[in-house]
């Protein structure tokens, strides 16, 4: 894809309406290229929320801005699960989160590889990072 698709825009948990256009939770198909530009993820996150529109703001900084299908053709269900509540330092704007849009992210994240398992369907990489 030219630019990344969000997968879920339209899922069962908003009546399959977009709650908001800079939404790109649930499930994102983006490109190697792109991840490696927009820097990945922020590592400032830790545990539920706020990560994907964090997210969201790195790929508009360099307009990369997801294509969605139509609705009609993009209805997911989502499975039930109990959300965590959203820590109060994120129920801020998410242009205020740390990390948004700045240098940190894929190439300032600090791990130790432990082992690497082949199996058929997938390959299980563990790491160990010092949160």
């Amino acid at each position: 894809f030219p630019l990344p698709r969000h997968m879920t825009s339209s899922l069962n948990e908003f009546r399959y309406n977009l709650p908001y256009r800079e939404m790109v939770g649930g499930g994102l198909a983006i490109s190697r290229s792109h991840f490696l530009r927009v820097n990945g993820f922020s590592n400032q996150f830790y545990g539920w929320g706020g990560e994907d529109d964090e997210f969201y703001q790195r790929l508009a900084h360099h307009h990369l801005h997801p294509a969605r299908l139509p609705a009609h053709q993009a209805r997911y269900i989502s499975l039930k699960h109990i959300k965590q509540a959203l820590p109060p330092d994120r129920a801020i704007y998410p242009a205020t989160y740390p990390g948004s849009v700045a240098g940190e992210g894929l190439t300032t994240l600090e791990y130790q590889r432990k082992d690497i398992t082949l199996l058929p369907m997938c390959t299980v990489i563990r790491v160990v990072c010092d949160l």
